[in-house]
């Protein structure tokens, strides 16, 4: 909950449950980048490139309050 910017879901608490480790995070309605894929084919470029620039800004916003994310791939870009 640190970090609240438009490109970045909110991450509201970190645990363990037996053994477990879990994130608790926002809801994002639109699922991810890799279910979408998976469903339609690849994106038109207007859609790619916006994505695109959507997670740049976002990976910014995280670097810029000194946290790194360190699994960027299309399952873990989330849709609207």
């Amino acid at each position: 909950g640190q970090l609240v910017h438009p490109n970045v879901v909110t991450l509201f608490e970190v645990g363990e449950a037996d053994g477990v480790t879990f994130l608790v995070l926002e809801r994002v309605a639109g699922g991810s980048a890799a279910d979408r894929l998976a469903r339609t084919g690849p994106f038109d470029w207007r859609t790619a490139t916006r994505v695109a620039a959507d997670v740049c800004r976002g990976l910014a916003a995280i670097h810029d309050a000194g946290f790194l994310h360190l699994d960027i791939k299309p399952a873990n870009v989330l849709l609207p």
